[in-house]
């Protein structure tokens, strides 16, 4: 191709880009990801284009996002079917979740709508992985403390709002970046507002026993869940002291009535420790 052809054809794309905002950013996504063609670009709120999808589940869909002008990336919850159920369930957990304002809770900033209509829930986007990521590999005793306090930081915050999460694994521990104390609690889809008559699935080993049996979750099973993740990081670190390790069992106890009672007595007992 000689260089006025070049020249040509560069003429005729800027001129395209000039006359199309929106094919700027298929521009910009299709050189991101090193793509050979431009695919249609899909914009939320004409504000945040959708860039990948990340993540599956049986009901939901995590959406990575990239906000138009400011170039800042954000993740979008949303249902995969245009199911009513679903997205009542969606709204519910914004609802839940909106209020909750922490630094060691995933920050969510509003509900949108898709294009498609479909709900979805605006969430920061965090680039450190998930705590299961981590547990792969060892861990020193002050990462090991520093991510004890975030969580329970968060969870006083939780249930300081009046609500029990009820859904504590690694997996919905986030981190936004490498640094341990970035932790975050993320997934309220399941968390008890006050619902009297509420159904939880009880299918993850960190379980209470007593939600296990049908009992409804109450703030001690929270707990429970949070010394079966501290028992889990200190399984990767051969150094930890023998207080935390006290803590994990307390925490684990069968009986709720033996567990630490709220999650500010376990940070006042780590701020003592």
């Amino acid at each position: 191709m000689s260089e006025r052809e070049v020249a040509e054809r560069f003429a005729a794309l800027w001129q395209a880009l000039d006359e199309d905002e929106t094919l700027i950013d298929s521009v910009r996504a299709a050189l991101d990801r090193r793509q050979s063609r431009l695919a249609p670009a899909t914009f939320v709120a004409n504000t945040f284009l959708v860039e990948a999808s990340v993540y599956q589940g049986s009901r939901t869909e995590i959406l990575r996002l990239r906000h138009r002008d400011l170039g800042l990336s954000y993740a979008l919850k949303t249902v995969l079917s245009d199911s009513a159920v679903h997205a009542d369930m969606l709204r519910s957990e914004a609802q839940k979740h909106l209020p909750l304002q922490h630094q060691s809770i995933l920050r969510a900033h509003t509900l949108l709508r898709l294009p498609d209509g479909r709900p979805g829930l605006l969430l920061d986007w965090m680039d450190g992985g998930t705590l299961s990521q981590r547990l792969n590999g060892p861990l020193s005793t002050a990462d090991t403390e520093t991510i004890a306090k975030s969580l329970f930081a968060g969870l006083a915050a939780i249930h300081a709002a009046g609500l029990v999460h009820a859904d504590l694994t690694p997996a919905n521990l986030l981190f936004a970046s490498a640094d341990p104390a970035s932790l975050c609690i993320a997934d309220f889809e399941i968390a008890l507002a006050g619902e009297p008559a509420a159904t939880i699935r009880a299918q993850s080993q960190f379980a209470a026993p007593e939600t296990c049996a049908g009992a409804r979750p109450d703030s001690r099973s929270d707990l429970y869940a949070c010394g079966c993740i501290l028992a889990a990081l200190l399984s990767r670190n051969e150094n930890a002291a023998p207080w935390l390790s006290n803590l994990a069992r307390r925490l684990t106890e069968p009986d709720p009535d033996q567990r630490p009672q709220s999650a500010a007595a376990v940070l006042a007992y780590l701020a003592a420790a």
